[in-house]
């Protein structure tokens, strides 16, 4: 989608409706830093974005929703990763305006985390991802999968392949391989990997998600450090979204860099200080905080509860949601802010801390547990039935785009421990089948020992009531069981692709990676 305008003949009516003065004479606040210049151009996005809202973003949105349609997207440059400073540069208010998709997302060089926070938070129903484009042509079924699996722990619940082309110059496109579709040796095979995929994303889809960390998006504060001087005549405004102008904006980007770090194809090396303590969390804008509700020590919106609200080098937020936050904060919540100037440390009730990776052992700290084992966990529940996702060991699963080697080896079998007072379950996405798991009861906790297989930790459901059980189970049959077809002269060209027969994946080297 293009970039959205900042200005419309409704404005400075507008503005005057909402604000009680006059926007015309305020004009050069909006390129020169004179006094109130930043207050004047959060006004600004704001009556902008809810122009957008109105004129695009809302009928979009109703008339898939009414048609029973996906509404997916995978928006231009710093946007596919939220970034507070490009992101609304180009839509003005990114989590505000693209709420209304139904299905929000971005391909493999944006951030998932943000755009499942919006499903999370705002009422969509899946979480587009895009890849994986320009990882060569050589890459596998068995590959792709360990690339996906972050992806998913991350929020994704459709899964998008890049791409099939139907008029490819010669069976190529030099600069966005590979095709995954027919001309692909193990083509016949996909099957097993789409029901797998489709399985996987049908049971991620259930109940609501789990965490207790909200991590506060800064998009307010950053719109009034953003003058329209800041490009140069003529610049096209992907230029300008791709440069941060000054030093708050500078300053509020690396905090919140710092805390959720990337998982796209880019920044996968840089986890952020909430991943590396092995922290889950969303992220809440101005219009989530809107509809928060204190519940003592709880905020809660839409159905998630948090226990800590994080804040990212600043303090500045929408009067709305600043008087939420007051709010649970007089009922005994807890807000912290890392990396906020001194000159902005005057709100009482907030803890402060220096850096991204104080904030996350205060927040880790506080935060009840919910998991304790190797990996990373993604944890929804439903009434009576809690669901986790358990990732192997951190490291254990290929990087985004790298192929297996003779030195890959297969995850080992992992414990751990869960907060549930339900049976647990293993559900394999491979074949369908769901088995019972021995595990040991220590209170509040269960401890079980998670054997690895093809690439992952197999899917653990904690099982509630038989009837939960069996109309998730249901669902989870009703995809596709994986089957081989025969034996063919096209196999030829890659070892046998035994995944389902055997347990594990046969990588077309002969290297089995899990």
């Amino acid at each position: 989608m293009p970039p959205l305008p900042l200005w419309t003949p409704e404005s400075p009516e507008l503005y005057k409706k909402r604000y009680r003065e006059e926007l015309l004479p305020l004009l050069p606040a909006l390129f020169d830093p004179l006094p109130g210049s930043a207050e004047v151009r959060r006004r600004v996005y704001r009556l902008a974005a809810e122009l957008a809202e109105r004129a695009f973003f809302i009928p979009l949105g109703e008339w898939h929703r009414t048609r029973g349609m996906l509404l997916c997207c995978d928006q231009a440059g710093p946007a596919r990763r939220a970034d507070p400073n490009g992101a609304q540069r180009l839509y003005l208010d990114y989590f505000r305006t693209h709420r209304w998709y139904n299905a929000p997302g971005t391909d493999m060089d944006g951030e998932i985390k943000p755009h499942a926070s919006m499903v999370h938070l705002h009422g969509g129903s899946r979480v587009f991802l895009e890849a994986f484009h320009s990882s060569g042509w050589g890459g596998t079924l068995e590959e792709t999968l360990h690339w996906l699996i972050p992806w998913f722990q991350a929020g994704a619940t459709v899964y998008s392949p890049h791409a099939v082309y139907y008029s490819t110059r010669g069976g190529w496109w030099e600069w966005a391989p590979p095709d995954t579709g027919w001309r692909q040796p193990y083509f016949e095979h996909y099957p097993v990997f789409a029901d797998t995929i489709s399985r996987l994303c049908f049971l991620l889809s259930a109940g609501t998600h789990v965490c207790d960390i909200a991590v506060y998006y800064p998009s307010h504060a950053v719109c009034g450090y953003l003058s329209l001087a800041d490009g140069k005549p003529g610049e096209h405004p992907m230029g300008v979204a791709n440069r941060e102008p000054n030093e708050q904006v500078t300053h509020i980007q690396n905090v919140y860099r710092s805390l959720t770090g990337g998982r796209n194809r880019r920044d996968y090396k840089e986890p952020g200080a909430l991943r590396k303590a092995q922290l889950d969390y969303d992220i809440a804008n101005d219009s989530a905080l809107h509809k928060a509700v204190p519940e003592g020590p709880k905020l809660r919106i839409a159905e998630e509860r948090f226990s800590v609200l994080l804040l990212c080098g600043t303090t500045v937020m929408e009067e709305e949601a600043r008087e939420r936050v007051e709010a649970w904060l007089q009922q005994g919540g807890t807000v912290i802010a890392a990396g906020v100037p001194e000159a902005e440390r005057d709100w009482a009730g907030i803890v402060y801390a220096d850096t991204a990776e104080e904030a996350a052992a205060l927040a880790k700290s506080l935060a009840p547990g919910r998991v304790e084992g190797p990996g990373d966990v993604l944890h929804r529940a439903m009434a009576d039935a809690d669901i986790f996702l358990l990732l192997p060991e951190v490291g254990a699963l290929l990087e985004m785009h790298r192929p297996a080697s003779p030195q890959t080896k297969v995850p080992e079998a992992a414990v751990y421990r869960l907060r549930t007072d339900r049976e647990p379950s293993l559900w394999d996405p491979v074949t369908g089948n769901a088995e019972l798991l021995p595990y040991k009861r220590q209170g509040e906790w269960i401890e079980c020992a998670c054997r690895s297989t093809r690439g992952l930790r197999r899917l653990s459901y904690a099982s509630g009531t038989a009837r939960s059980l069996n109309r998730l189970n249901h669902g989870w049959r009703a995809r596709r069981p994986g089957r081989f077809p025969p034996r063919s002269g096209r196999r030829a060209a890659f070892a046998r692709f035994n995944g389902v027969a055997s347990g594990r994946l046969a990588h077309p080297r002969g290297i089995h990676i899990g």
